[in-house]
């Protein structure tokens, strides 16, 4: 019988994500949990940062069936044109495609948190993914959230239950709900799938 081969692997910590949304809210000026907020960080802000930064929503750089994506060799996020729209109108599913977007730009260029190509199951979702779109989702969820709940100033259970903002607040939560458990259940190679197994 044929042995698998494991490489034990870490993942970034919860801990990791709440220091690196508050580095990059404070260099931003503004949490992510506003429309125009967020809209601010991806027309403006984000540049501020790193001049090579841009962001396009033209048709042309995404196929019909993706709503935005990141190119790291580029320092380009894209949007599609009706998520853009939408993101502006207060639509959560929107917005949150915009932040996890801006998340991917923050880890690869800001924080230099290069993704290993580790597939994770996510049993609560019932889905898997790899390792670059849950550090993605997990630092979405802690720019989306107030950074007064982080400091204990703010209860969640207030915010879920008042103001024009619970919905980005719950879609925040559904983001943690959904990837706070997860396992590795193996390696994506750039060039193609591996043999090998990683454990978390």
């Amino acid at each position: 019988m044929k042995k698998r081969i494991l490489l034990k692997i870490k993942l970034l910590p919860h801990s990791e994500y709440k220091k690196l949304a508050r580095i990059l809210k404070i260099r931003f000026g503004l949490n992510l949990d506003t429309t125009r907020n967020l809209l601010q960080a991806l027309e403006e802000e984000c540049k501020k940062i790193d001049p090579q930064f841009s962001y396009t929503t033209e048709y042309g750089f995404l196929s019909p069936t993706v709503v935005g994506s990141y190119d790291p060799e580029t320092h380009v996020i894209y949007v599609s044109p009706e998520t853009y729209d939408k993101a502006y109108q207060g639509d959560v599913f929107a917005l949150y495609t915009i932040v996890h977007e801006i998340s991917h730009w923050a880890l690869l260029t800001v924080f230099h948190v290069k993704p290993e190509f580790v597939i994770l199951e996510l049993p609560l979702a019932h889905a898997s993914t790899t390792d670059a779109e849950f550090y993605a989702d997990m630092l979405s969820f802690y720019l989306m959230m107030p950074s007064s709940v982080f400091s204990g100033k703010k209860n969640i259970k207030s915010l879920l239950t008042k103001g024009k903002k619970r919905g980005i607040y719950n879609m925040s939560l559904i983001i943690l709900n959904n990837r706070r458990y997860c396992r590795a259940i193996g390696f994506k190679h750039p060039a193609g799938f591996s043999t090998a197994k990683k454990t978390a």
